[in-house]
């Protein structure tokens, strides 16, 4: 359900985002939510861009800004990482 794009490429921002929506997805009843979106969905945290892009019932995770994102989430590298371990709330996209 969640893949990386260009796995030789991909970024240590889009690494962790991938093992966070791993552990999310888990949830059967977030999973059914994210089976049914499509888009993309920009993340950005200091210099570091991904795309999540949605479809399908999968999500592919890019490194690197999406050319028609929509939605996009900005915020700082110590507010990503305080989510990815675990510190912070997701919440649906």
């Amino acid at each position: 359900m969640v893949a990386l794009e260009s796995p030789e490429t991909a970024s240590l921002m889009a690494l962790l985002v991938r093992g966070l929506i791993e552990s999310a997805v888990r949830d059967p009843r977030l999973r059914a939510k994210v089976a049914g979106m499509r888009g993309d969905v920009e993340v950005r945290a200091a210099d570091m861009i991904v795309t999540l892009r949605f479809g399908g019932g999968r999500i592919a995770i890019v490194t690197g800004p999406s050319p028609r994102p929509r939605a996009r989430v900005r915020g700082t590298l110590p507010a990503l990482l305080r989510v990815v371990t675990g510190g912070g709330m997701i919440a649906p996209v």
